[in-house]
């Protein structure tokens, strides 16, 4: 009697169970190193000291989850997603308790539970690090990448802390992802998937204003080299200008309703109208700052923090402190925030593998910001 169980497993069932397999062993490798290394989040959490931001960001946030209005965020340039996200532990359990917690009193044990509200941005950090990852260079490059990200000190080091670097290196590293593998696809995955985690990324810091821009040329440039001169770069620019205004706008909308409003009018308009001379224009001016009461808004937020800025920053290394730049302060500070394996792969791809970087997303990211920086 023949057996019914072919000897041979067929082509198609051999690549669905590969399939399988590889979807399975993905998911238990980004599993294994999130508990890993958010178990040593949660142990540093409870050891470092307070940052500079954390205990406004706490204020601010349970401000909001009292009143619903994101204002005195607003105010200072932040967008507020992260600081959302990390008090809302810290809502909930004053719902459930009945009570306000007192900042003065119970500061040091409520920043750790905010704190720990972070990793859902570290987790999000891993999982589009391997989808990128695997994008351009299969299952292995996923898992490297996981496994680079999860071992990397200083990504770890803000991973235990409630700030917002690491929600928008998560988001912006979504939001890569989601426009290189939606190029030449339908309309939600040119500009949808694109654009809605554009405008997660503005809530979670107005920097992705310059930073999604950027990310998008590095990927146009890698198209522009795959092609081998193949490239039409009037219907590349084309297609990207009409995509671009497409997920500016998604991004945008969901920046301001995010952000929400109080609906009052600004201070500071409403100071520099009164301050004019008078006349006809200071008399409708003034009538629009007490009537345009749209404010505060997104827009507001990333005003102050591009005038923030502006107005430029002092710079500190190596025990030095000045308001003038250090010409070599990027250069150094790179060297000294960046691992060795890190540092040797840059090297490695720079000096041997130069073709390989013109065409990897990721690495001609990379480039770029740094460039930018």
């Amino acid at each position: 009697m023949k057996s019914r169980c072919p000897s041979v497993i067929p082509a198609a069932g051999r690549d669905n169970f590969m399939l399988r397999s590889n979807f399975v062993i993905d998911w238990l490798w980004l599993i294994a190193f999130g508990l890993a290394t958010s178990a040593a989040c949660v142990v540093a959490a409870q050891q470092v000291g307070v940052t500079f931001d954390e205990p406004i960001y706490l204020e601010h946030g349970l401000n909001f989850w009292h009143t619903g209005s994101h204002r005195p965020l607003l105010k200072l340039g932040t967008m507020p997603l992260p600081v959302d996200v990390q008090t809302l532990p810290i809502a909930i359990a004053e719902w459930v308790r009945g009570e306000r917690f007192n900042l003065n009193t119970d500061f040091a044990r409520i920043i750790v539970w905010m704190r720990h509200g972070n990793l859902i941005f570290w987790w999000l950090l891993l999982y589009f690090g391997m989808r990128l990852g695997r994008d351009l260079g299969g299952s292995w490059a996923g898992r490297v990448a996981v496994a680079a990200l999860a071992c990397e000190p200083n990504l770890l080091a803000h991973a235990a802390l409630a700030t917002t670097d690491i929600a928008i290196a998560a988001t912006l590293l979504a939001f890569i992802a989601a426009y290189r593998r939606g190029r030449d696809g339908d309309w939600r995955q040119r500009v949808g998937w694109p654009g809605f985690w554009c405008g997660i990324a503005m809530l979670s810091k107005a920097s992705a204003l310059a930073f999604c821009p950027l990310l998008m040329l590095a990927v146009e440039l890698v198209r522009r080299q795959e092609a081998n001169g193949l490239f039409n770069w009037r219907q590349q620019l084309s297609s990207c200008l009409r995509d671009g205004t497409g997920i500016a706008g998604l991004g945008f909308a969901i920046a301001f309703v995010g952000c929400g409003s109080d609906f009052l009018p600004n201070d500071w308009f409403v100071h520099w109208s009164h301050s004019l001379t008078e006349g006809t224009s200071r008399t409708c001016l003034v009538w629009l700052a007490e009537h345009l009461r749209i404010f505060s808004n997104a827009g507001e937020a990333m005003a102050n923090q591009v005038h923030h800025n502006l107005r430029g920053h002092g710079q500190f290394l190596f025990g030095q402190a000045d308001q003038r730049p250090y010409w070599y302060y990027f250069p150094v500070l790179f060297l000294v925030k960046l691992t060795l394996p890190v540092l040797a792969a840059t090297a490695y791809f720079i000096l041997f593998r130069p073709r390989q970087i013109a065409n990897n997303a990721a690495l001609v990211a990379f480039g770029v910001l740094l460039l930018f920086s």
